[in-house]
């Protein structure tokens, strides 16, 4: 569950990061 949790986070950090970059 732990592992799963993780990726969630790190793809909505990663889509958040790319967003952030398209902005900018």
């Amino acid at each position: 569950m732990e592992f799963i949790e993780k990726v969630t986070i790190l793809d909505g950090l990663n889509s958040w990061h790319s967003g952030a970059s398209w902005i900018m």
